[in-house]
């Protein structure tokens, strides 16, 4: 079995765990880990990741710019509210990771759109290590290591085309979609995400995302049931191309041209956006 580990996650997860708190005249400040530490860290999850995977060998991929969906987004700017600064060794953990355990770092799309490209180009084989919820939805192996004692470990599992979708409550009182497969994609198509600034269905939250599509038995349903929330919230002028929108900012790609580049990069090129299951020729069942 072959891991690809997302770089990305490893870059601010551990960036943000590299720095300690100390206080001085009553102020706090954080002070950056010395190099040789951050490295020792990284080098610690990359050997977790491989051995609580299972793995037989892997790679780690980075995303590097110009990335597609800057231009699919037209309602608002992707990522557009990203206003925090990275961590202190955000760039050190990269170039760890280039050069200890030799990343690959994607241009055209994100790290995890080659992940992505990969898991379903070979299910059986593939294993997907990330924290990151958007590449749930692609059916073939994952595997989340522990972050925190507010993100346990979710050992390997795979995750089929379906999938499924559900809503948990917080104990502050906010709630959350969780899932995987194609019935989590469609309910973030319904949500939105605003991590990486897409807006969703106005009006429908995660309760009743899951509510709508837990029940569904394929794609042409989920699709349907989508489609219909956005008809009442938009209107039939408005809510197709809207839908269409927020779907291709979600989708992790599952067909494009990759190019190799130097200085070990990779230049991934859409062949096709996500396109409504009912103007394709085979409905992915």
């Amino acid at each position: 079995m072959h891991v690809g580990i997302d770089g990305d996650v490893l870059r601010y997860e551990l960036g943000a765990v590299a720095q300690k708190k100390e206080s001085v005249f009553g102020k706090e400040f954080y002070i950056p880990w010395p190099n040789k530490q951050v490295q020792d860290l990284v080098d610690n999850r990359i050997n977790q990741i491989v051995d609580r995977s299972g793995a037989t060998d892997y790679t780690v991929y980075l995303s590097g710019g110009e990335n597609f969906r800057i231009n699919v987004a037209t309602i608002v700017p992707y990522k557009g509210n990203r206003v925090s600064a990275k961590p202190y060794h955000w760039g050190t953990i990269g170039d760890h990771l280039r050069s200890a355990f030799g990343a690959i770092e994607i241009w055209g799309a994100e790290a995890d759109d080659i992940l992505s490209l990969h898991g379903r180009s070979n299910p059986d084989e593939y294993i997907i290590a990330s924290r990151d919820k958007d590449v749930r939805i692609v059916p073939c192996f994952h595997y989340s290591w522990k972050c925190g004692e507010s993100q346990p470990e979710i050992p390997v599992h795979r995750v089929e085309v379906l999938g499924e979708v559900y809503c948990t409550r917080s104990p502050s009182g906010g709630y959350s979609l969780k899932g995987n497969g194609l019935k989590f994609f469609y309910g973030q198509v319904l949500v939105g995400d605003s991590i990486d600034n897409y807006k969703g269905c106005k009006g429908c939250g995660p309760a009743k995302a899951a509510e709508l599509l837990t029940s569904c038995t394929n794609e042409t349903e989920l699709y349907e049931r989508t489609l219909g929330q956005y008809l009442r919230a938009y209107g039939p002028d408005d809510a197709l191309w809207r839908l269409k929108e927020n779907a291709q900012l979600a989708w992790m790609l599952d067909d494009a041209t990759i190019t190799e580049m130097p200085e070990n990069k990779l230049y991934v090129s859409p062949n096709a956006l996500w396109e409504p299951p009912t103007s394709i020729s085979t409905v992915r069942e």
